[in-house]
């Protein structure tokens, strides 16, 4: 049995907080005691905020996950239809699109400020 399985059998369910960092069960983490387990809980939880895998699933996955469950259809990159100064925008947008060499623009080209 790995190191990992055997403390996740080990751990007793049944209490109130349970809290298990990188493989191991931090002291006092049955008795929570917020200043000494900061200095646990803050590197790990900064560490996973900056990790690429969460960054593209709150990013793109769990947005979209949402809109489906709403009964959205989310927004992705489709262009929008601007109701004011939209053919200005829509100009713009296909010009720096061009400058680039992409071809057609996208949404983000209609949110970007043109370049002079």
């Amino acid at each position: 049995m790995v190191e990992g399985e055997r403390l996740m059998n080990s751990i007793d369910w049944s209490k109130g907080h349970i809290l298990y960092i990188a493989n191991e069960v931090p002291k006092g983490s049955d008795i929570p005691d917020e200043k000494e387990l900061r200095s646990v809980i803050e590197p790990w939880l900064t560490a996973v905020f900056q990790s690429e895998h969460l960054s593209l699933l709150l990013g793109s996955g769990l947005t979209t996950g949402i809109c489906y469950d709403s009964g959205v259809t989310p927004q992705a990159m489709q262009r929008i239809k601007f109701t004011i100064e939209g053919e200005k925008i829509e100009f713009f947008a296909n010009e720096e699109a061009k400058k680039m060499s992409r071809g057609s623009a996208n949404f983000e080209d209609d949110l970007r400020m043109p370049s002079n």
